[in-house]
Parts: C-alpha cells; sequence; structure tokens
C-alpha cells in the first residue's frame, strides 16, 4: 500500500486505533459481498494476495494459504497479530516483490486512492498484474467522485479501541473535479478528548470509465463492474490475461 501526503509516522503510531476505526465505521460501508465470493473461492492450491489494512473483513477460515501486503510496518504487525496464520510481506503495491504467484489478489478500502496520479496507479496496475498467476483474479475497489456528497469524509465518528471510545473528526479541505485530487483534514481524539492525530490527507478519486480503462492495458480484463453512487464506490474485478 502507498500512503497519499498523510505522515507515514501517523500509520506507525496510531496503527491500532486505525485499524479499530476501518473495522467499525469503515467496513460497513463496503459491498461485502463483492469480496466475499473471492475469499471463499480460492482452491486450497492456490494463493490468497490482500493488500492493505481492512483485513478484519477476512472470513477466519480460508481454504487458501495467506499473505498479508501493506507499505507501513505498524499497520502490518497490527494486522499479523489479528491473523497470525498468514504471511506478512512488507511492500509498496507499486513495488510487489511476486512473479506469476497468486491466483487471488483482493485490494479493498481503496488502496486506489493513494495512487495519486497516472504514474503510480500504472506502477500499482502493472506490479498486480505480474503477481497474478496467468487467469487469476484481482478484485479492488476506489473513491467515487460522489464519495464527497456520502458523510465518510465529513463529520464526527465515534468507535472503540480497548473498549474505550474515540472520535475521527473529517473534513473535506478541497475538491479538484479534473484531477480526482481529494484533500481531507483528519483529526483523531483520544478517551481523554486530546487530539493525537491531525494531519490533511489527499486522496484520489476516480470515473468507472478512467479506471477500467487503466487496468485494460495491464492485461487484466474486466470481468465486473459495480458502481455504488449513494456511498461513493467503485468496484472492480479483473482477471489477468492467460
Amino acid at each position: 500500500m502507498v500512503h497519499g501526503s498523510c505522515a507515514l509516522s501517523v500509520y506507525v503510531a496510531w496503527a491500532e486505533v486505525h485499524l479499530a476505526f476501518y473495522a467499525q465505521r469503515a467496513l460497513p460501508d463496503l459491498a461485502h459481498e463483492f469480496f466475499l465470493g473471492a475469499f471463499l473461492a480460492q482452491p486450497p492450491a492456490g494463493e490468497l494476495l490482500f493488500v492493505g489494512s481492512y483485513s478484519a473483513m477476512l472470513p477466519e477460515r480460508l481454504a487458501a494459504p495467506l499473505v498479508l501486503c501493506d507499505l507501513n510496518a505498524g499497520m502490518l504487525h497490527a494486522m499479523q497479530r489479528r491473523r497470525p496464520d498468514a504471511q506478512a510481506v512488507l511492500a509498496d503495491v507499486r513495488k510487489l516483490p511476486f512473479h506469476e504467484r497468486f491466483s487471488c489478489i483482493c485490494m479493498p478500502g481503496a488502496v486506489t486512492a493513494h495512487l495519486l496520479d497516472d504514474l503510480a496507479l500504472n506502477d500499482a496496475l502493472e506490479a498486480l498484474s505480474t503477481a497474478l498467476l496467468p487467469g487469476g483474479t484481482l478484485y479492488l475497489d476506489a473513491y467515487l467522485p460522489e464519495i464527497v456528497n456520502t458523510d465518510y469524509f465529513s463529520g464526527h465518528a465515534s468507535f472503540h479501541v480497548d473498549a474505550e471510545s474515540w472520535t475521527r473528526i473529517a473534513r473535506i479541505a478541497g475538491f479538484d473535479t479534473q484531477s480526482g485530487l481529494l484533500q481531507v483534514d483528519l483529526q483523531f481524539v483520544d478517551p481523554q478528548g486530546r487530539s493525537v492525530c491531525n494531519d490533511r490527507l489527499i486522496q484520489r478519486c476516480y470515473s468507472a470509465a478512467v479506471l477500467a480503462k487503466a487496468c485494460t492495458g495491464h492485461s487484466l480484463r474486466l470481468q465486473d463492474c459495480f458502481a455504488d453512487t449513494d456511498k461513493g464506490r467503485l468496484y472492480l474485478a479483473l482477471q489477468r490475461d492467460h
């Protein structure tokens, strides 16, 4: 995974806080059934690569061996504590150290939002395609421009870390419709009311046509496309050419 302008140190220092927020407040907005079939359909002989920090959505039991991948060591270690059965690999999605290894790759949680320009996007798609076995499948999601019309990046959201109440405060600071770049001010408030994380995050939104076209340039054939404009989310299933 590659992060936008938000300092990596924020994700290292508060990995458990971010993972708790994702599990309790972000995951309910995802189309779980889109990814669930991919998780459960993998044969024992295959391997599943999970990219990003939304591992709380993984079923407890998987037939195929699981590999977790994230750019941030703090997030990766926190995920591996929850999934000790998985291999953990510290890597940037633009430079994955795999060649024709996985029957399936899942990249939920809008990891694509951190790919802020076409160079980063194309590097990531090439690395993902190369990591797949011929005929393997890639499942990913992205933010649609309609995400700005939802409350995902606006307002207060409460969640719990070790039974204590935390709050995430988010505000959209700017949105460039031409580039799709979204500026979001994020603040995490601890149970004592102290602001422990206050930063501006840059994210990228995509139209379905732009993202699908980019994918087909990397030996990835579109299998399914689902746009949930009410939630501002786009879902793509792609198959690597044989």
